[in-house]
């Protein structure tokens, strides 16, 4: 049986503070993650927002869609996207989301940027529940190199020198004929 229970771990790269923002957990929650080879670009102002939100059934493949959707819009939250239409997918108890609207609005007009848009890949159903409509998603999400800024002010609070691949779980449930975000983590362990 599948658990809501997983928790955003703190990883060690300032830039994914705001993806980890929540401390502690189960060992659900303890992905890996492993650098990604250096590339050169200069700094965008914030990651290009997503694409429109995957058509919802009840299959694996729209499952899997629908875990990219939101690793893409966690990292377009980072960057200045809207947070309310983030929650908007999720359950009222998603704990991952509450601590990512928590870091957000901690940080107030504090980003991320980054060099490109991030990647993400090796998406797989590590487990599913039948009974509750469950389904835990493993992926990988590499970052490029960027930086944290204050937008008020424009000014660098911190670089982000080399890319970065955080591997995030993302659990959801089948709720109302579409998808609903149950939790994610993701974690940091370059």
């Amino acid at each position: 049986m599948l658990t809501t229970n997983l928790s955003v771990r703190a990883g060690c790269a300032a830039f994914a503070l705001v993806l980890v923002a929540g401390c502690g957990g189960s060992d659900d929650a303890e992905p890996k993650a492993t650098k990604a080879p250096s590339t050169t670009a200069a700094p965008t102002t914030a990651a290009p927002a997503p694409a429109e939100r995957p058509k919802d059934d009840k299959s694996d493949a729209s499952a899997l869609a629908f875990a990219e959707f939101v690793g893409q819009r966690v990292i377009a939250v980072t960057t200045g996207a809207d947070l309310d239409e983030f929650l908007a997918m999720a359950t009222p108890d998603c704990k991952g989301c509450i601590n990512l609207a928590k870091q957000v609005q901690k940080d107030g007009t504090v980003k991320q940027e980054f060099d490109s848009a991030p990647v993400i890949s090796d998406a797989k159903i590590i487990d599913q529940d039948e009974a509750t409509g469950q389904i835990l998603v493993e992926q990988v999400v590499g970052l490029s190199t960027g930086r944290k800024v204050d937008t008020a002010t424009d000014k660098t609070i911190e670089t982000f020198d080399e890319p970065t691949r955080l591997t995030m779980r993302v659990l959801m449930t089948w709720k109302e004929d579409r998808w609903r975000l149950t939790n994610y983590s993701a974690k940091d362990e370059s």
